[in-house]
């Protein structure tokens, strides 16, 4: 179990974000000394929100500072806590390292506060669909559990109300990551991982080191649960303590074939499909789960998905009946491979969500004569594997601050148009597209350019699409 806090008293919080407030709160529920630093941007006024919470703290006698480049909290902190959203290069984060004081994620302090088992789920695309579909598998068998993390409530937040008896599904991002010191989840996962947070990471082994301290503190009691086919997954396999579990998107025997030859152990349990259907081979035999036919989520990726949730329901022990029935009554989450309508034998598809190229390239590769809408702000991701799809493609409609490069990247590949906005990208790929083709919302970049998140893009899309 996790040691609380050790010997540290004197604590700074540094963002009051979601998860920086959920860990303020935390902290002065355990009556510990508390003083928060929130950094804003050159310009940036703080939002009527955050200053009404900041003066709540003052006025209960928490120091609060608000901006500026002031560090002599640092001459009084043990430990400071990060927020997500701030990298290693942060000027308060940076000079606290320098100072050997102890930098936590909001994840490291809710694993101190936790007596939870934890099953904690990261990668780059289908962390939020599998965190909620195992949330879901696991209370249909009368499994007590409740998500956190990234999902939307902060870990620590779900630590102060909810834990009493229950299994807590995290997902977790390669930010609070890359802060821990001794979280160490009972199940951990790794879905995918491709190019992403170039705006925060350096670079992708700054990437892969971050997402693999998920398995960094686990040893022979707990269990590590990787893709079989993605070579960075199994390059974190090869370095982890914990038993072995793989899922792939295909026959078990592939499976097997591949894990065999790129790992120097053999998977305790595997997790894939054998004649339609999706099949565990463990140690006590071989699991017949359910028809992949019966599976509502679209795309090859979401087969993923389901396959890692039978891998973490293995270890749980799960009848099939229950993962049959929570799995067949799945819809997916809104933005992510969603149906919005057929009009003129075109059908129109959400994946707003979307927000790298490794998740477009995951919906293209399960769709083909696609008008696609790409584009928003690209974080200084490489968009270049797009290319891989240009055969699948009818059309291009390119949006946001990468319009231009993405109208060089496919100059005299597809039929390009260039849009202001969703409504009209929405109108320009309806003209481009014939009966029987798909438009498709995948933007493989982030929203932030035009609009406030995914969601309110894949809203604007969705209205426009329903106003055709």
């Amino acid at each position: 179990m996790p040691m609380p806090f050790d010997d540290f008293e004197r604590f700074v919080v540094v963002g009051l974000g979601m998860s920086g407030r959920a860990a303020v709160r935390a902290l002065i529920d355990r009556e510990l000394e508390v003083a928060v630093f929130h950094h804003l941007e050159s310009g940036v006024e703080p939002d009527d929100e955050l200053v009404a919470f900041a003066a709540g703290l003052s006025a209960s006698g928490t120091r609060v500072t608000l901006g500026g480049t002031d560090l002599s909290l640092l001459d009084w902190a043990d430990v400071v806590v990060a927020s997500p959203g701030l990298p290693p290069t942060n000027f308060f984060l940076k000079a606290a390292v320098e100072r050997g004081i102890r930098v936590w994620s909001e994840l490291e302090l809710g694993w101190r506060l936790s007596r939870a088992p934890v099953i904690a789920i990261t990668g780059t695309n289908g962390k939020t669909t599998t965190t909620t579909l195992v949330t879901d598998i696991l209370e249909s068998a009368g499994i007590p559990a409740i998500s956190a993390g990234n999902i939307g409530v902060p870990f620590v937040e779900v630590v102060r109300h909810h834990t009493e008896g229950r299994t807590i599904v995290c997902e977790v991002s390669s930010f609070q990551l890359y802060f821990i010191d001794q979280f160490r989840p009972r199940v951990a996962v790794v879905l995918n991982l491709g190019d992403d947070h170039y705006d925060w990471h350096p670079g992708f082994a700054d990437y892969l080191a971050a997402k693999a301290r998920i398995t960094e503190n686990q040893g022979d009691e707990d269990t590590l649960i990787v893709n079989a086919f993605d070579p960075a997954c199994l390059q974190i396999a090869e370095g982890s303590k914990a038993r072995l579990s793989v899922f792939g998107g295909s026959e078990i025997h592939e499976i097997r074939s591949t894990a065999g030859s790129r790992l120097t152990r053999t998977p305790e349990v595997i997790a894939g499909c054998s004649a339609g259907r999706i099949e565990l081979h463990h140690p006590g035999g071989v699991s017949d789960l359910m028809p992949i036919s019966d599976i509502r989520l679209q795309g090859a990726h979401n087969l993923e998905n389901v396959l890692a949730a039978a891998a973490v329901c293995s270890e749980y022990h799960v009848q099939a009946s229950d993962f049959s029935r929570a799995v067949s009554s799945f819809h997916g989450l809104p933005h992510r491979m969603a149906f919005v309508r057929e009009v003129g034998s075109i059908r129109y598809i959400d994946d707003s969500k979307a927000t790298n190229p490794h998740a477009a390239m995951m919906a293209l590769k399960d769709t083909r004569d696609v008008v696609l809408i790409g584009g928003g702000q690209d974080r200084g991701l490489d968009l270049s594997p797009l290319l891989e799809a240009r055969d699948r493609l009818k059309g291009l409609v390119v949006m946001g601050e990468t319009a231009e490069k993405l109208e060089k990247l496919f100059a005299g590949m597809v039929p390009i148009e260039s849009a202001d906005s969703i409504e009209d990208a929405v109108v320009l790929a309806a003209e481009l597209a014939s009966p029987g083709d798909t438009v498709l919302l995948s933007p493989g970049c982030a929203s932030w350019d035009q609009y406030s998140s995914y969601a309110e893009r894949g809203d604007r899309f969705q209205r426009a699409v329903m106003a055709l």
